[in-house]
């Protein structure tokens, strides 16, 4: 059975604070500087049971350097944290249990344009990397709960392309990008389909990845 209290936290009520921040320097005529800081405050006051309460802060910053106008390099830094609280009931009906749930992502990346041969050859390239954690702590008013393992994903993608304006109207593009991703997730490794008492699962593993996708295309412009 349901519990009649429990809400989708995306279909309840929620009052939310939000502050942004952004300042943007350059320095002489070949760099560029920023930062750009979000904070938001949610409140879930009218759900008994669910999401309670987050706070979801962020901060980027992000250079670019031109030093002369067919070549443009730049990179960027981002850090954000998620702080959510949580309640649930085993016996469907008051809240007997809550959760603290903490997630940090950082993200950071650099890339590169590259204008050749009288602006007809476009070279680019990109390079991200991103990582996130995710930590879970568990009260119960029924017994001590053990800390649980944290979450993690690491992902590495890298891209390069080159566009040639063959006419006016006309450009010819190849491309190639690689992607390496690997996580950590501990409600599905070592889970078999008969870990869990009276529950069949699929055994399906945290996903973990290598991929590399080839591109070629014709840009027509009318």
């Amino acid at each position: 059975p349901q519990n009649p209290l429990m809400r989708k936290f995306y279909m309840a009520d929620r009052d939310r604070n939000k502050a942004t921040a952004a300042l943007t320097a350059r320095l002489g005529r070949a760099w560029s500087l920023g930062v750009t800081a979000d904070y938001n405050k949610d409140d879930y006051s009218d759900s008994a049971i669910g999401l309670q309460d987050a706070r979801d802060a962020g901060v980027t910053f992000d250079v670019s350097f031109t030093p002369r106008p067919d070549l443009t390099a730049h990179a960027f830094y981002t850090r954000q944290r998620i702080k959510s609280d949580q309640t649930g009931s085993q016996s469907f009906a008051a809240p007997d249990w809550s959760t603290k749930t903490t997630d940090t992502f950082n993200n950071l990346g650099a890339g590169l344009r590259w204008m050749m041969l009288a602006d007809r050859l476009e070279i680019a390239a990109d390079y991200v990397y991103a990582a996130s954690r995710g930590d879970i702590e568990v009260t119960s008013d029924r017994a001590a709960a053990a800390p649980l393992p944290d979450f993690e994903t690491r992902r590495h993608t890298f891209s390069v392309y080159g566009t040639y304006r063959l006419k006016e109207d006309l450009d010819l593009r190849l491309g190639y990008l690689y992607e390496r991703y690997r996580s950590d997730d501990w409600t599905l490794d070592g889970v078999t389909p008969t870990t869990i008492p009276n529950v069949l699962n699929l055994g399906v593993d945290s996903p973990n990845y290598s991929v590399s996708v080839y591109t070629a295309a014709l840009r027509f412009r009318f």
